[in-house]
């Protein structure tokens, strides 16, 4: 029960949490079906294995996308600001990798 005088504040502090609460929800479901892949097999492995995203390094050359594509079904779907480095070989073709790149399928 909430009085006719806090019910402007009360709703505003409901509904921010409601917002918080779904939003660390989604993350944390994001997270759980996040898999961090080292190296092909790794990553054929997950794509076989698990619906969700899956992080890997990349070189950066449109080959290795359009293979992953081709062969594994996956592409490119984010490089995120905040990089984690799984290793420093691309997971396609072993050249130096430059960046993380979340790889996903799309539906």
């Amino acid at each position: 029960i909430v009085s006719l005088d806090n019910f402007s504040d009360e709703i505003k502090t409901l509904m921010a949490d409601i917002s918080q609460n779904m939003y660390n929800k989604a993350k944390q479901n994001m997270l759980d079906r996040t898999v961090d892949c080292k190296n092909m097999d790794e990553l054929q492995q997950a794509v076989e294995n698990s619906v969700g995203f899956y992080n890997a390094m990349w070189c950066g050359d449109e080959e290795c996308e359009d293979k992953l594509k081709d062969t594994l079904g996956i592409g490119s779907r984010c490089i995120p600001f905040e990089q984690k480095e799984l290793s420093d070989v691309c997971v396609c073709c072993g050249k130096p990798a430059h960046k993380m790149v979340i790889w996903g399928k799309s539906y």
